[in-house]
């Protein structure tokens, strides 16, 4: 059931607003002379092995959970 009203509004289509440009072409991007070297220190190692660890423990918690789940 349609109010009578509606009916109205529906035959008209509304404008859908595009999409425009905001920005021009974005210029190529030129390193400067240096180089840019990233140095991992022994606090990063440590969490890296720490978050290896922990992803190891909760897959093997995850598996152990799925299997014993019957299908």
């Amino acid at each position: 059931m349609i109010v009578a009203g509606m009916e109205e509004i529906l035959k008209h289509t509304a404008t859908l607003p595009t999409s425009t440009p905001t920005v021009g072409p974005i210029p190529t991007v030129i390193p400067g002379d240096w180089p840019i070297v990233l140095q991992i220190h022994g606090t990063g190692k440590r969490t890296l092995w720490v978050v290896v660890a922990l992803m190891a423990i909760s897959s093997i918690a995850f598996y152990s959970l799925a299997a014993r789940v019957r299908v």
